[in-house]
This record gives C-alpha cells, structure tokens and sequence, in this order.
C-alpha cells in the first residue's frame, strides 16, 4: 500500500509539470484509477506531511472535484471504515495544518463532502461535522474561527432540516465573530423569508462597523460585495440601518484617493439597493441621493484629453470600469428606478452649472448626463424639452469635438426616448443642426456620431415630416457618400462610411415609395462596394451595404427594385459559394440573412429558386448552441483573454461564462426563417420538417436550461462537469444555490445583452406558418407535425418565464388551431391545456392580491402605483391570450368544449365580479360572447346564468361596448339554433336589490327604457343581449338597440361595421367576429382602473 502511495504522489508530481506530454500522461493514468481509489490516494497525500505543499494543495483540489464530480462512484463504494478514515482525517487536518492556503482548500474540501451527505429530505449524515463546526467557532484559536466562518459561507444550508434547532445558536456564532460574509451567504440561503432576516437585524450594525472597517484597511473587497449581494437579495433588511449605509458608502464614493474599484463597489450597493427597492430608498435616503447625483456628474467629467480621439478610424469602445463609464450607467440606472420627481431636478441644477464651465469636460459630462436620464425621467423631462433644446443645439457648434459629439448623443437618444413627439415639434431645428455636421470632414467621429443620431431621429419620425427634408438631406448624404468614397481609395478609412449608409438606409426606410426619385443616385456606388469589399477590415461596410440595398429595395417596391434584384443576389450567395470566405462570427453573416428576407418579401415567389442558396447559412445559424461554463478561477485561466468569453463572477470560486460570438446571428437566423414561410407559404413546403424540427426545441431555448442538462455544446471542457455538480447537489442549502445560479445566468443575459427570448418568440412564431406550408402534402401530414408541435408547445407554455415570450407563444398555440381548423388536440392534452389555462387564471387573482398588499406597504407612493399598473397591463395582456386560445378552441370544438371549460368556469365568474376592475370583466365577457357564438342552445344558457345581474350593475362603456358585440351573436345564435321557437330558456333573476339599476326595472325588455338617457346608453345593449336570453322574440335586439342607445352613441370603426352586417346563414344584425374582432384596446387608463374620460362620456 506504501508502495502504491508512494507512486501516486509521483503521479501528482507529474500532473503539476510543465512538460505537456509528461502532464497528459499523468492526466490518463489518474483518469483510468477507479475513483474510490482516487479518493483514499488523494487523502494519504493530503496528510502526507513530507510532501511539497503544492502537490498536497493539489490533492485537496482534485478530492474537492472528486467529492463534487464523482461522489457516488467514490464515496458510497468505500467501506464504512475507508468512509469513516476520510471524514476523521479531513477535520483533523483543519485542525492541525499550518499552512493558511492549504487549510482553505481542507475547508472547501470538507465543506464539499458535508454538502454531498445532505440527502434529499435535509438529513444530515455527518452529524460530527456540525460538532465540529460549532466546536471551530467557540474555539479560541482565531484560525479554527475563521475555519468554522470559511466552511458555513460555503454550506450555509449544512443544517439541513434541524435548522430551525440551531438558529440561535447560528445567529450567537455569526454576529460575536463579525463574521459578514457568513452572515450574507446564510441571508442569502434564504431570501425570501423574512421573518429570519428580521431575527438578523440586530447582526446589521456590526456588519455595517465591519464594512467601515474593512473600507478602512482596503485589504479585501470581499465584505463590500457581499453588501452588493444582499443588496440586491435582501433589500429590506437594510431598512432599519439605512441611513447609516448610505453616510458609509457615500464617504467612499467621493473619496478620489480611494481606489476605483472600491468606489465603484460603494456606489453598486447604493444603485442596486434603488433599483430593487425603490420606494424605500426614495422615502428614506432622499437626502443621499442628492448628495450622490453631484458625485456621479465629478465622476463623468474624469475624462482624458486625447488629440486624435476625433480622428480614430477604428473606434474601441470606453472601459466600462471606467468613472465616466460607471458615473453615466449609474445615474440612468437611478433615473430609471427612482423616477423623475427625485432625479430630474438635481440632473437640472448640475446641469445648467456644467454647461456654463470653459473646461469642455465639464460640457460634455453635461450633455451626456441628458442622454443618461431622458429614459427614467421621461414624464417630467417632457415639458421641459423646449428649454433643453434651445440648451442642446447651441453645443452642435462648439469648439470642442467632444462637446459636438455629446450634443450629437443628447438629440439622438431624446429623438428616442421622447418619440415621436420629438420629431413632430423639433424637426425644424435637429434635422437642420445634424445635417450640418456631416460637413465636418474634420472630425469624422463627430461627423459619424451626427449620422448616428439622425438615424434615431428617422426612425420614429412620421413620413409627412420627414418628407420636406428630403431633398436636402440626400443631397448631404451624397456629397458625402462620394468624399468618403475617395478616401477609403485614398486613406483607408471607412468610419464614415459605414455610418452613411445606415442613415441613408434609414431615410429610405422612413421615405418609402418618395425615395424612387433618388434610387438611381445611390444604387450603382452601393453595389460597387457589395461587390468589392472583398477584404477583411472592409467586412462590417459590405455588411451596413448589403442591408442598406435591401432596405431601399423594400423602401422603392418590386417594380423599381427587381432590375438589380438579380445581381444583388448573385453578389451575396457569391460570399456562400467560395469567392469570398465567411465565418460564423463574420459581421456580414447577420445582414446578409436579413437582407435575403427582406429580398424574399420583395420578390415573394420569385425568390424560390435562390432557397437552395440561402438555406443552408440561415439553417446553420439558427442552429448555433451557444458554449456555457462555469468555471473556477483555476478554469478561468484557460479563456482569460479570450473576447468571445464574456463572464459574470459569483461567490469566492465561481465565475458563470457565455460565448457571446453568433447569438445575434442566432435570433436573426431564426427570425429571417419565420418570413421565409409567411411570404413563400407553399413554396416553402420542402423546408417545412427540417424547420419545424430546428424550431420547436428552441421553444425552450435558455441559458439556464442548457445548465440544467449539462450541457457544454459539445466542446467539453473540465468544467461542463461541473454544470452536474451542481443541479445533483443535495440539501436545502444546495438546492438555493442551484437557484442563485439560475439568477446569476439571468443576470448575465440581461447585463451582456445576449438575451435568447427572440429566440424562443420567433421559434413559436414561426409554427402555424409552417403548418400552413405543410398543407400542401396533404392532412395526415399537417396532423403528424402537429402532433409533434403540440406536446412541446404546451410544455413551453407551461415553462416559459418570461411574460412577453409566454404571450407569443400562447398566441403561437391559438393561431395553430386556427390553421388546423379542426378538433386536433386529444383528450389528454386538451386536460394539460385546460390545467395550464387554470394555473395561469389561479395566479391572475393571486398576483392582484399581491399588488393590493403592495398598495398597503409603509413605502407605497405614486411611483410604486405606477409600477403596479405596468404589471397589470402585462396580467391583462396575458388574460387576452388566454381569451384568444379559448376563442380558437370554441370554433372548433363548440358545444364539445364545455366539459373541459367547466373547470375554467368559476375563474371566468369570478372575473365579472363587482370587485374586479374592468378589464377583467371585459375579458370574461369576450369569453362569454365567444360561448354565445359557438356554444350550442342548451350549453349556452347553462354557462350564461350568472351574467344578468352584472350585465345590469355595470356602467362601463368597454364592457357595454362588449355586449354590443355579443347582442349580435345571441340574437344570430336564437336564430339560427332556437329552430325558430318564439321562447329560450329563462336565466336565474338576481336577488331583489341587487344592484341600483333593478329598483327600476318593470321588465326584463322594457328595464333599460326607464333608465335616464345616460346610463341608457352605457348599459342598453348588453341589457336587451340579456333580453334576449329571457324570451325576447327574434329581430327585437335590433330595433330595441336603436331605441335604447343614445344619438350618436352607434359604435364607430370596424367593430360598429361587424356589428351591422348579417351573419351568414342567419337573419340576425351580428355575425361571427374573425380572430381577435372583439378584442378591443385594453390601454390608457387612469390609475384607479377606470376608462379615460372620454371613453365614458
């Protein structure tokens, strides 16, 4: 055995050379021993007092990895002694080692095995361990304290389900040893449960001494992050504290000799606690605030004077861990949170100062700090726009570049924020100003930015506005299209001419049919770049031409573009064909796979012959799996420098990483794939399977979901193991991190702008045009790629956690029906439908209560009230797309349905209910409206019995205007179902008193006459709808519509025209509404849920 102990350390000798061939043997040779021996070779070197302490550092690393990667082939194959030798020997070694680096790594590898022994319930099996732990903490050696400390922050969860047993002698341990970062990863652990965030509040102020002290000494930043972390997690638990954290981190933050990143730290806590917690901090930090916008302004004016900053060909963008970088994304960040009011009159007052300074640093910071608050301040920043224009055009003219190029920025991104009034009332002095400066050869970076900002201006800018500039914008956008021409032949620069043919393709795009007159000017010199920018730095600008045709092409229309369409395509499948050489990560690959679809919508059938040609790159790209890590700092190692690599660090270790090159392309690809079959329908039939195949796994495309599988995109590497690790990790604890995990990939995607939802979106998007392609090769097929759809369409609707990706798929679903036009989901899915349509109507209501008790919180104000009205739209919304799925459901099923939609019924009642706002009853009655136009007579009055007393009650015009639409359907639907019979079925009468409006009623078809002419007309048709219900003859509806709605109260539009025009093959006044007729517009209302104004009177 000493022997074999003996040639296994050599074996970790070998592993640490630098000698390549001599390292990969030793790597096969550990990788072929059988891991339980592993374990206990990996244990005798890690004792082996005699051995270098590299090679026993090394030994506790690789069992830390064993314990993580490979336990059950490991530990439970051992015999119990072996098990009971390793725990022993690795909490003895805590004890005894003196090495402070090697104790760390006994920690983590001890702390590895406690995690691996929580079973799946909470039980722990190392029960000495927390002996031990507790032992460490009361010990006096201040070592075997921060041991204790070091093992809890890495298993904060290691008590298991005995936790509560434990709390107090948790929280007498943590708060007598400081200990921050043990109290943050326990806090974290659980960060939903307040009551034990309040049990830790008295641990804040020794924390917070802590952190002083930490700031103090800047020896380790580790307490200040943990204060970003709980930030972000525990906002509330600095509540009682927070002034007191606020005086620390804004001592730091306008302290220059502290170092940067120690800055940036303090003022990430102090941004991060107003973006999640923004009422608070507005009540109860007002006074900070104010003192912070002033520092963030010092930090954008910390700029460095670089001559040949205006003249740079090759643009390399500004550090992000920059001041002026982190002061600007800072103070949008707290625009955006906590609103105009607070905000927008201290950016005003530093403002004016700034741009009253002769240090141009000072301008510039100015001008840019507009840019950064327009977005959050927008509703207090507008009627100040005047003042600030007249501030903003003089800088065009500045005798600074940089000055010139802010001002640029400030007109670019307030022609977005504030669009398109901007354009309506400013046109006449921005478009003028920016033209201007594409004269200023001098500077082409200002001159670039100035084409930049008007392509903002262009985007949202009405057509009839743009229109008089027209000729004199193109005549600039030419002269400088030739000058720029000559120079990059001349010089070799093309900054300029990169940005000019996208604010050329921008006018064209915004001019449409106008820009005929001007094809001729530009069409030759572009398809002489497309064809000779064949080299590698000349990549980007055939990438902005090629776009640049395609949109004039779609601006200009077939008839004018077809001549050149041919040889613009021979041009680009030239770039497929091996002229010119394309990687996946060449900047031409996204636009030339958006500029072959809009050919495609150009030439619609014309364009098949050239899908041979296209289909094969956008199939490739949509294809791409993007490489996902998580790595610790020893993996990191193998991708620093790396600038396809982009991470995001988490805990002491972890670092989550994504390859970013080829997601744009990605979602491009995708998107491009759902035009190709609305515009080639049939012509697209051949490509129909291998795209509904590509697409529908994508229904689920996720970055977290790729952790979850452990996924690493083929190309594995040590750590797409460790994605395992972590999701097969057992225990309370362990499970939270697997979530924090979760958070941190999502994080990533939003803060690295490489979010996949257009994926998903396209991918559902794309799926009822694909059965429509389909049905060229007859139904049995169209039905087998629906079957094949369905399940995992369903399952996405289930999954999906973003709610505007969840809409599109919901909408996806309901148009497939529509396409199949026939009852094409089986009983068990029609059952897993119907169990998805309730929960999501279960946490309608729920999510109402929520924003109810929000209502009620001590830091409620108006700016929460309008956070809360955004969320109800969003509930709203998606309770039209539920409508919308039931809709297509009821015209295929009809009466059929109702079996399943009774276990919907009580959420449809419920949404009538006089408690409700009225979207929420529009929605039930566009659902009961569909139940009258589909549903049989006796199905009909069955689910109708509850609408008469709320029909009468409610006065809202939406909802009145609702039963105007189902007036029709109900007296179409006796006519065409009742056989003629002169009765219907009675429907329940309501309790006497029920509502106001019934003391007036004599009858249930003469009631509404007696109302007065006002409320007549809010609530007459959905009262004779009801009429008709209750026995009224057929043809009634009708006359006594005319009757009860007040002159000129007719509805108007599409909806009125639906309403007059017969159904077909009834004789009633209203017919069947096509998908979505009766879905009126849910917004622009106040905020206490009620119409506008004028929709009332």
């Amino acid at each position: 055995m000493e022997q074999d102990q003996a040639q296994f350390n050599a074996l970790l000798v070998n592993l640490l050379s630098t000698e390549n061939e001599i390292r990969s043997n030793a790597e096969t040779a550990y990788d072929g021993l059988p891991a339980g021996s592993r374990a206990l070779f990996l244990l005798g070197a890690l004792v082996n007092q005699a051995a270098e302490e590299q090679v026993r550092v090394l030994a506790a690393v690789l069992l830390r990895r064993l314990f993580s990667t490979d336990f059950d082939k490991c530990f439970p194959e051992l015999p119990p002694e072996a098990q009971a030798q390793l725990k022993d020997q690795l909490l003895l070694s805590i004890q005894n080692e003196t090495s402070n680096t090697l104790r760390k790594r006994v920690c983590e590898c001890a702390a590895e095995l406690a995690r691996k022994l929580l079973d799946d319930d909470a039980n722990n099996h190392w029960p000495e361990f927390l002996k031990f732990l507790f032992t460490c903490a009361s010990a006096s050696s201040p070592v075997l304290r921060e041991s204790a400390l070091q093992i809890f922050t890495s298993v904060p969860g290691i008590f298991g389900n005995q936790q509560s047993r434990y709390l107090d002698m948790i929280r007498q341990m943590l708060v007598r040893f400081a200990a921050v970062r043990a109290v943050s990863a326990f806090l974290l652990v659980h960060e939903k449960e307040t009551a034990i965030q309040r049990m830790f509040a008295d641990s804040l102020p020794v924390m917070l001494q802590i952190l002083s002290e930490s700031i103090e000494a800047l020896e380790d930043d580790n307490v200040v992050k943990c204060f970003v972390d709980l930030a972000e997690a525990c906002p509330r638990f600095f509540r009682p504290h927070l002034d007191t954290l606020m005086q620390i981190c804004l001592r730091v933050i306008g302290e220059p000799s502290v170092p940067e990143t120690w800055r940036h730290l303090c003022l990430e806590t102090v941004v991060t606690l107003s973006e999640m917690a923004p009422a608070m901090v507005r009540k109860l930090a007002g006074k900070h605030i104010a003192q912070l916008v002033p520092q963030l302004f010092q930090m954008m004016v910390d700029l460095s004077d670089d001559p040949d900053w205006a003249v740079t060909d090759e643009i390399t963008e500004d550090d992000a861990d920059s001041d002026p970088v982190v002061g600007e994304s800072s103070l949008d960040r707290l625009a955006c949170s906590l609103g105009g009011k607070t905000i927008l009159p201290l950016v005003v007052g530093c403002v004016s100062q700034m741009l009253a300074s002769e240090d141009w640093r000072h301008r510039h910071a100015a001008l840019m700090a507009v840019s950064a608050a327009g977005e959050g301040c927008h509703k207090q920043m507008e009627a100040l726009l005047p003042q600030m224009i007249d501030g903003i055009l003089k800088y065009l003219q500045d005798p600074h570049p940089r000055v010139r190029y802010a001002a640029c920025n400030a007109l670019g991104q307030m022609a977005t924020d504030f669009s398109p009034g901007f354009e309506k009332r400013f046109h006449d002095r921005v478009i003028p100003g920016l033209a201007l400066l594409l004269e200023d050869h001098a500077h082409p970076r200002v001159q670039a930015h100035a084409g930049a900002a008007l392509v903002n201006f262009f985007e949202d800018c009405p057509k009839s506005v743009l229109l008089p500039y027209l000729d004199a914008v193109v005549l600039k956008i030419e002269a400088v299209l030739s000058s720029k021409m000559k120079e990059l032949v001349e010089k070799g620069t093309k900054l300029m001419l990169e940005q000019i043919v996208v604010t050329l393709a921008a006018l064209a795009d915004r001019a449409e049919e106008k820009f005929v007159d001007y094809y001729d000017r530009f069409m030759p010199c572009l398809k002489y770049i497309i064809q000779n920018a064949s080299t590698p730095d000349l990549q980007l600008l055939r990438g902005k031409t090629i776009e640049c045709v395609s949109l004039i092409g779609l601006a200009v229309g077939r008839e004018k573009f077809v001549a050149d369409a041919s040889d613009v395509m021979d041009m680009l499948l030239k770039t497929q064909t091996g002229d010119i050489e394309i990687s996946e990560d060449n900047p031409q690959l996204s636009y030339m796979i958006s500029a072959w679809a809009r050919i495609c919508k150009i030439l619609g059938k014309q364009f098949e012959p050239y899908l041979p040609y296209v289909m094969g790159p956008v199939l490739k790209a949509a294809s791409l799996k993007p490489e996902i890590a998580l790595m610790d700092s020893e993996d990191m190692k193998v991708v620093e420098g790396d600038e396809d690599w982009q991470f995001v660090s988490f805990g002491d270790q972890q670092n989550f990483g994504i390859r970013t090159v080829g997601l744009e392309e990605k979602a491009t690809a995708c998107q491009m794939l759902v035009c190709y079959a609305r515009e080639l329908k049939d012509g697209f039939a051949s490509y129909a399977e291998e795209v509904v195949k590509l697409m529908v796994p994508m229904l689920k495309f996720y970055f977290h979901d790729d952790i979850l599988s452990g996924y690493s995109s083929g190309r594995q590497r040590r750590t797409g193991q460790i994605f395992h690790t972590y999701i097969s990790l057992r225990g309370s604890g362990v499970r939270v991190l697997v979530v924090r995990v979760l958070d941190v990939v999502s994080a990533t995607e939003r803060c690295l702008d490489v979010g996949v939802a257009p994926v998903r979106s396209a991918a559902a998007e794309s799926l009822p045009y694909l059965l429509e392609c389909a049905k060229t090769r007859g139904d049995a097929y169209v039905i087998e790629m629906w079957q094949y759809i369905c399940p995992e369409l369903l399952s996405a609707i289930d999954g999906e956690p973003e709610k505007e990706v969840l809409s599109d798929h919901m909408s996806s679903f309901a148009q497939c029906v529509t396409v199949l036009n026939s009852k094409c989901l089986s009983e068990e899915q029609l059952n897993s439908l119907i169990t998805v349509l309730d929960k999501f109507l279960k946490e309608h209501f729920e999510r109402a209560e929520e924003r109810q008790l929000k209502r009620k919180d001590e830091d409620y104000d108006e700016l929460v009230e309008e956070e809360l009205l955004e969320e109800d739209d969003d509930d709203v919304f998606l309770l039209s797309k539920v409508a919308d799925i039931l809709r297509s459901l009821f015209t295929c099923y009809k009466e059929a349905l109702f079996p399943y939609f009774d276990r919907l019924l009580p959420h449809f009642a419920r949404l009538l209910g006089a408690d409700r706002p009225w979207p929420d009853h529009q929605w039930g009655l566009c659902v009961f409206d569909d139940i009258i136009e589909y549903g049989g007579p006796v199905s009909l009055f069955i689910h109708l019995g509850n609408l008469r007393t709320f029909v009468i009650c409610n006065t809202t015009y939406y909802i009145a205007k609702v039963g105007n639409l189902g007036e029709g359907k109900l007296a179409s639907k006796r006519g065409a179902d009742a056989g003629g019979d002169d009765r219907g079925p009675r429907l329940p009468r309501p309790r006497a008193g029920v509502c106001d409006g019934e003391r007036h009623l004599g009858g249930e078809q003469g009631a509404a006459l007696a109302l007065p002419g006002r409320q007549r007309g809010r609530v007459g048709a959905p009262l004779v709808l009801l009429a008709a219900c209750l026995g009224g003859r057929r043809g009634e509806p009708a006359r006594l519509r005319a009757a009860l709605l007040p002159p000129g109260s007719q509805p108007r539009g599409a909806a009125g025209r639906r309403q007059c025009q017969p159904s077909e093959g009834g004789d009633g006044d209203g017919g069947g509404l096509p998908q979505g007729g009766h879905r009126p517009d849910l917004r622009g209302r106040h905020a206490d849920g009620h119409p506008p104004q004028h929709a009332q009177e």
